[in-house]
């Protein structure tokens, strides 16, 4: 358990990892705070700083979002925050040091007179950062469209746009997914509120845009009709080139009024879809789940992550998910420790998996937020973040998988990873491949698609360590890992001076 109320996000270093959430003081001021917790890798000893609500006179809120990106030798967090002289939120950066230790900026925010609130920040390279908002019309209320924007490093726009959504409706950003052409997919939620329908209806949406935000097209995986929403979406860019993306069906209309409920058949709906906007495959994983008797199936989707060995984890309300990059269930585990659970806290408690990165073991750390009801170890109703470390097969305790009730054997291919992500300069390759082919080599081509390093390959050996040139600008690459002429693996690489 963590001090603060959610733990939203993490990040693995040598010796320790650092966690970060939002926090209050609780009655009677409620001053809220984010919170910084580092645990040591060796002792498991914990240390914590708090950045207070009033780190400038002009702000009288703040929180931040799900938003922790590397910048150089910095970190970036997105934040919400409220003015004295205005009851609109604005969306803020946060830009942190290298040790976690302190703030270094706060100055940054985005200028607008609309109400506008930050959901992500994701930098491309130390002169260009990707900033998602929500951005609500000052002269219509009822419309709320997604803001893609660009800015350089001290925070000067260097292009943005705006996708509205039809009629009466609040959209809502949620992540952005580099794509190899050089433009971008960004995942969305739209709230919409279609007659004669109230409020309550959600539609997923995926919006593909060029290397300078400009729309090329938007489609809606899980469809814009009732009875069922679409919630959730999260996507990720797949080796060979597409996206695969990822959604709930959990409510569903009630007929005698008119208004949403939940959808006790949920499950989750998978699509991969091409850079054109064509939906390639559609399936649920409905019998699959049913397999691993998971916790109530799942309520929500938070996080969906590209794994080392090519698969993908997946993180819900209690349940932690590894698939491969065609929707196929490996496993699916309920990772709540046994804590959070009857008798120690009382039914219905609710636990979600707010963040979660995969740790250099092969395991991985979940982070989240946990409402607790009374129960032996609660006495009363607690609400507290949380962090969570399981091994690579979701196990809370070793050999977990031992006993699984359907094993899943995934068809061996080919893996390529990259140790560190991002890099300054040295990286090491790591190649996994099926089988022995002729000739193998690597080749790293900027966004343009022009190859900047490429290097044969040993196909007895599995690794190679490789200095980058040092006049190579720092920004986003993809290291294509080539066998007798076939791309058989992809991986983003992410450099920065």
């Amino acid at each position: 358990m963590t001090d603060d109320w959610q733990t939203l996000a993490v990040e693995e270093k040598e010796d320790e990892y650092v966690l970060i959430g939002n926090g209050s003081t609780g009655v009677p001021n409620h001053n809220h705070y984010i919170n910084f917790t580092k645990i040591s890798k060796i002792t498991g000893d914990t240390s914590q700083w708090r950045y207070p609500m009033q780190h400038d006179e002009l702000f009288t809120t703040t929180r931040v979002q799900q938003s922790y990106n590397f910048w150089g030798n910095k970190r970036i967090l997105m934040n919400n925050f409220f003015t004295n002289s205005s009851s609109k939120r604005k969306a803020g950066r946060l830009i942190i040091d290298d040790n976690v230790s302190q703030v270094l900026d706060n100055s940054w925010y985005y200028p607008t007179s609309d109400d506008a609130w930050g959901v992500w920040v994701y930098p491309i390279n130390e002169n260009k950062i990707l900033n998602g908002l929500t951005s609500q019309d000052a002269n219509n209320l009822d419309k709320v469209r997604l803001r893609f924007v660009a800015t350089d490093s001290i925070g000067s726009i260097l292009w943005q746009n705006d996708y509205p959504c039809p009629d009466r409706c609040w959209m809502f950003p949620k992540y952005v997914i580099p794509t190899q052409d050089g433009g971008y997919v960004l995942t969305s939620e739209e709230l919409r509120e279609p007659p004669p329908l109230g409020p309550g209806h959600e539609v997923s949406t995926l919006i593909k845009t060029d290397s300078v935000g400009e729309f090329e097209w938007q489609i809606y995986p899980g469809g814009v009709g009732m009875p069922y929403t679409s919630n959730d979406i999260l996507a990720v860019a797949t080796d060979d080139g597409n996206i695969l993306c990822t959604w709930t069906d959990r409510r569903k209309l009630r007929e005698t009024d008119m208004s949403y409920q939940l959808n006790e058949d949920r499950t989750i709906w998978f699509a991969k879809i091409d850079l054109e906007g064509n939906k390639i495959w559609e399936k649920n994983i409905t019998e699959e789940l049913e397999a691993w008797n998971p916790y109530e199936y799942f309520q929500e989707l938070f996080q969906m992550i590209p794994l080392s060995n090519g698969n993908i984890a997946i993180s819900t309300s209690r349940m932690l998910l590894k698939v491969t990059q065609d929707a196929e269930l490996i496993w699916a585990r309920d990772i709540t420790p046994p804590l959070f659970n009857p008798p120690n806290a009382g039914e219905f408690s609710w636990i979600t998996l707010l963040g979660l990165i995969e740790t250099s073991d092969g395991g991985f750390l979940c982070t989240g937020e946990a409402q607790l009801l009374p129960g032996d170890a609660f006495p009363e109703f607690e609400q507290t973040g949380f962090v969570i470390k399981v091994d690579e097969h979701g196990c809370l305790e070793e050999g977990c998988q031992l006993v699984d009730v359907e094993e899943v054997v995934e068809e061996e291919k080919a893996h390529l990873s990259i140790f560190p992500n991002p890099t300054t300069q040295a990286i090491t390759i790591n190649y996994h491949l099926p089988r022995r082919p002729d000739q193998l080599s690597l080749n790293i081509h900027d966004l343009t698609g022009k190859a900047v390093h490429t290097q044969p390959l040993l196909t007895q050996e599995s690794s190679v360590n490789i200095e980058l040139d040092k006049k190579l600008p720092a920004g986003t690459y993809f290291c294509h890992l080539i066998a007798d002429g076939q791309v058989i693996g992809v991986e983003r690489l992410i450099l920065m001076r």
